[in-house]
């Protein structure tokens, strides 16, 4: 690339990622945020198909995340380029990614889409004013999985049971709720955040 469009391309990224007013600074003069933008700039001057990023946000304070993460998520939306982010902060990826790959001891133990990996239609979790311990005594007997935190239930069919739908196992909780006149709290489909599945599928 010519010397003129080149620093005309770094000047671009510079503006991009928030430090074009500072392209004249030396580096060793600016912040741990501030130099984690300028790699970022130096990493998409190019103009690349795909942007490899290793803990990104490492030794950020959490505004200074927020952009960083917000500067990714443009990379994709904005500009159609495809990154690659490498984090052990889950509930960062779980922000910013569509797709994840979960490694331990070097293999992949996981990968899919966002929500496939947060288990849409994997139980249900059930909240009542009293009578918990009743209504998972009586969830149990069906063969359904309950798990029980005070007056909260995470109900899911043990796969000994053969498929079994969403609706059939909210029919099934619902009717049990209301044959024992308990004061439903909230009926819902479970939801599991990134860092719930990373610890299933990594024991």
């Amino acid at each position: 690339m010519p010397p003129t469009d080149a620093v005309g391309r770094a000047s671009d990224a510079l503006w991009f990622v928030g430090m074009g007013e500072e392209r004249t600074r030396p580096l060793g003069t600016l912040s741990t945020g501030q130099r984690q933008r300028v790699k970022l700039a130096m990493a998409i001057a190019h103009d690349p198909e795909l942007v490899m990023l290793d803990e990104p946000t490492d030794g950020l304070d959490p505004t200074q995340r927020e952009t960083m993460l917000d500067l990714i998520r443009r990379l994709s939306s904005e500009f159609g380029m495809n990154v690659l982010l490498s984090s052990h902060l889950l509930d960062e990826v779980e922000r910013t990614c569509n797709q994840v790959i979960i490694l331990k001891d070097g293999r992949v133990t996981a990968s899919g889409g966002i929500d496939e990996l947060k288990g849409a239609g994997k139980g249900l979790t059930v909240e009542v004013d009293w009578g918990a311990t009743e209504l998972a005594d009586r969830l149990r007997s069906r063969g359904l999985t309950v798990a029980q935190e005070a007056s909260r239930l995470v109900v899911t069919a043990d796969a000994s049971l053969g498929p079994v739908s969403q609706d059939d196992l909210f029919r099934v909780a619902r009717d049990d709720v209301s044959d024992l006149d308990l004061p439903l709290r909230r009926l819902q489909n479970r939801t599991v955040s990134l860092e719930e599945v990373f610890l299933e599928v990594g024991t």
